[in-house]
C-alpha cells in the first residue's frame, strides 16, 4: 500500500497517477483484448500460468482490470488478486502466522485479517469443492525478498499442492527464472511440469498506444485531434539518435510503455487542440514525470533531486549519452540506500536484472535517454513541492527492505509534518508499531498501535471500523505476551464486535479467556469455531481448553 507520492495532478485529468488500474476502473483500460483473450484462456484451462514482464509494463493492470473481470463475467470462480508481499501499514502483531507470505496472500483473497497458520491449503480447498478455482499471486517476485526462502516453500508448496485450483503468477523479468526452477521442480514431481504456461507480456504496439489515448479522451468527453494522437504515438515508438554533426535519426520502436503513454496523455490533455505535437514536446512530457519522481524519491530520502539526478545521469549514463549496466555493489557505493533503489524500480525508472548471475541496474528502456538528457537543464524541472506522502513512501520501503532505523526515521519525519492530515499520521504510527514489534520492543510498539487506533477511531466507513479491530487484535497479542490477559480479554471482545466473522479474533479470545482463568467463557467461544487439520496449533488449544472445562 505505498502511497504514489504524485499528487498536483490536474483536475479532472483522466491520465493522473501511477498506479495500476484496478478492477474498479476496469472500464478505463484499453489496448489490451488480445493479451487477455489469450492470457484468460491459459489460466482457465491450464494448471499453473507464469506472465512476466518488466516493472511497469501492466501485468498488474491486466490482471485486476481485464482478466479477473472478464472471467468473472464468464462465471468463473476467480479470487481476487492475491499479494504475497509484506503491507508494511498493516499492524503485524495481529496474528499468530509466522509465514508473512501466507498472511499477505490470505488477506488479499479473503477478508480474514487475523489469519491463522496453515491455512492457505484448505481455504483453496474450500474455494474449489463447487468448481475449480482461479487464484492469482501477483507480484511473485516479492517471494524472493529477504532470506526466507523456507516460507516461500512452504507457500508454493500449498499452492501446488491444491487439487481443482488454475493458477497465475504474474513476476517480474528478474525473477522469473527463480520462480519457474521452483515451480517446476515441484510440479515435475507432482507429474504436471508440462503444465507450466510461461507467457511474455510486452509494451504496448502502436494500435493498441492509440486506442489507449483515443478510448481514454473519448469517454473523458474531450476527444483529441487524430493527428496529435498519431504524432504523440509515433514519438513515443522511435528512439532518437544524434550523430556527431548533430543530425539525429529516429530508430522505431516496436512498443511504447504504458506508463509513456499516460505520461504524454496527461501533458496531451491540456494541450491546445490547434496545436501540432512534435517529439520535443513527448520528450518534455516524459521529462516532466521523471522530474516528479527524482523529487519523490528526494525527497523521501532526503537528497537534494539535482543533485541526485546528476549522481544518477553519471552512474547510468555514458557521456555519449547510452545507458548503462551498472552492478548492484557500485551503486550502494555511492550511498544510495536499497530502498530508493526499489523506489525508482516500482515507479519504472530503473530496471533491475540479472546478467551472468550478477544484481545489476539499468535505465529502464532507452526511451527515457532523450527525457533524462532534458533533466540536465535545471530550467526543465517543475516546481514541485516536498510531499509528506513522499516520506511515508520512503519509510515503507524501508522497513520492507529491512532498514528498521531509516522506517523508524521518516515514519517520525511523517509525523512531525503531517499537520491535521490523520490518514498520515495513521498510516505513520501503525509502521512505527510494526518497526517496534519487529524488534521486540512490545512496549513502543503497543503506544505506537494505541495512537493508531486513537485516530482511526473517529472514522466512520466500514473499513476503517475493521481496522480499529485490527488494532485491538494486535495490542491484545502484545498483553498476551506481556501476562495481561484480563486487558487482552477486553480488547478481544470489542475486537470481536468490529469483526465477527473472523475466527482468529475468536480464537485469540478464548486463549486469552484461557489464560484469565475463564474456562467455561473460553470453551463456549471456540467450540463454534473450526479450522483445518493443517492448524496444529489451534487444535491443540481447543482440545486443552474444552478438556480443562469438561
Amino acid at each position: 500500500m505505498a502511497p504514489s507520492g504524485l499528487t498536483g495532478e490536474p483536475s479532472g485529468n483522466p491520465f493522473s497517477g501511477f498506479r495500476s488500474y484496478s478492477e474498479m476502473r476496469s472500464a478505463e483500460f484499453h489496448g489490451r483484448d488480445a493479451e487477455t483473450e489469450s492470457v484468460a484462456d491459459l489460466w482457465r484451462r491450464g494448471r499453473v500460468t507464469v506472465l512476466h514482464g518488466r516493472a511497469g509494463v501492466g501485468k498488474t493492470s491486466l490482471l485486476e482490470a481485464a482478466l479477473i473481470p472478464r472471467l468473472r463475467a464468464r462465471r468463473a470462480n476467480v479470487l481476487p488478486s492475491g499479494h504475497p508481499g509484506r503491507d508494511a501499514l498493516l499492524p503485524e502483531a495481529a496474528t499468530a502466522a509466522r509465514n508473512l507470505f501466507s498472511v499477505s496472500l490470505l488477506r488479499t483473497w479473503s477478508a480474514e485479517v487475523m489469519v491463522r497458520p496453515g491455512t492457505i491449503g484448505s481455504f483453496l480447498r474450500d474455494r474449489s469443492r463447487m468448481s475449480p478455482l482461479l487464484a492469482a499471486v501477483d507480484q511473485a517476485e516479492d517471494l524472493f525478498r529477504g532470506r526466507r526462502a523456507a516460507e516461500r516453500a512452504d507457500v508454493l508448496d500449498a499452492l501446488l499442492a491444491a487439487p481443482r485450483v488454475h493458477l497465475l503468477f504474474c513476476v517480474r523479468d528478474d525473477r522469473l527464472e527463480d520462480l519457474l526452477d521452483e515451480v517446476r521442480e515441484r510440479a515435475s514431481s507432482s507429474g504436471e511440469s508440462d503444465g507450466v504456461a510461461v507467457v511474455a507480456l510486452d509494451g504496448l504496439r502502436p494500435p493498441a498506444a492509440k486506442e489507449v489515448l483515443e478510448r481514454t479522451f473519448a469517454a473523458a468527453g474531450a476527444p483529441a485531434p487524430r493527428e496529435q494522437i498519431t504524432e504523440t504515438v509515433r514519438a513515443l515508438c522511435a528512439l532518437r539518435r544524434y550523430d556527431s554533426t548533430g543530425r539525429y535519426q529516429d530508430d522505431p520502436l516496436p512498443t511504447a510503455e504504458p506508463w509513456h503513454v499516460r505520461a504524454a496523455g496527461r501533458w496531451l490533455w491540456d494541450r491546445p487542440r490547434d496545436l501540432p505535437v512534435t517529439p520535443a514536446d513527448v520528450d518534455a512530457a516524459l521529462a516532466e514525470r521523471l522530474a516528479e519522481v527524482f523529487g519523490a524519491v528526494a525527497a523521501g530520502f532526503e537528497r537534494d533531486r539535482l543533485r541526485l539526478y546528476r549522481w544518477f545521469a553519471g552512474a547510468f549514463m555514458t557521456a555519449t549519452g547510452h545507458a548503462r549496466l551498472v552492478p548492484e555493489a557500485e551503486v550502494l557505493s555511492a550511498g544510495l540506500p536499497p530502498a530508493a533503489l526499489a523506489m525508482f524500480v516500482d515507479r519504472y525508472v530503473l530496471h533491475h536484472t540479472r546478467v551472468d548471475g550478477a544484481s545489476v541496474y539499468r535505465i529502464a528502456g532507452d526511451r527515457l535517454l532523450s527525457p533524462l538528457d532534458l533533466l540536465a537543464d535545471p530550467r526543465a524541472w517543475p516546481d514541485q513541492p516536498d510531499l509528506v506522502e513522499d516520506r511515508l513512501a520512503a519509510a515503507v520501503q524501508s522497513l520492507v527492505a529491512g532498514d528498521h532505523e531509516a522506517a523508524e526515521h521518516r515514519a517520525g519525519e511523517v509525523l512531525a509534518q503531517a499537520g491535521p492530515d490523520r490518514r498520515l499520521k495513521i498510516d505513520a504510527y501503525t509502521l512505527l508499531g510494526n518497526v517496534a514489534f519487529a524488534q521486540h520492543r512490545d512496549h513502543d510498539a503497543k503506544d505506537a498501535y494505541q495512537n493508531a487506533m486513537t485516530l482511526l477511531d473517529t472514522f466512520e466507513s466500514r473499513r476503517d471500523r475493521a481496522m480499529v479491530g485490527v488494532l485491538m487484535a494486535a495490542l491484545a497479542r502484545l498483553s498476551l505476551q506481556g501476562g495481561r490477559s484480563a486487558e487482552a480479554v477486553e480488547l478481544l471482545r470489542a475486537a470481536a464486535t468490529r469483526l465477527p466473522t473472523d475466527p482468529g479474533v475468536k480464537t485469540e479470545l478464548a486463549r486469552a479467556l484461557a489464560g484469565s482463568g475463564q474456562r467455561a467463557a473460553a470453551a463456549a467461544v471456540i467450540r463454534p469455531v473450526t479450522a483445518p487439520a493443517e492448524d496444529v496449533d489451534f487444535h491443540r488449544l481447543r482440545a486443552q481448553i474444552l478438556d480443562e472445562n469438561r
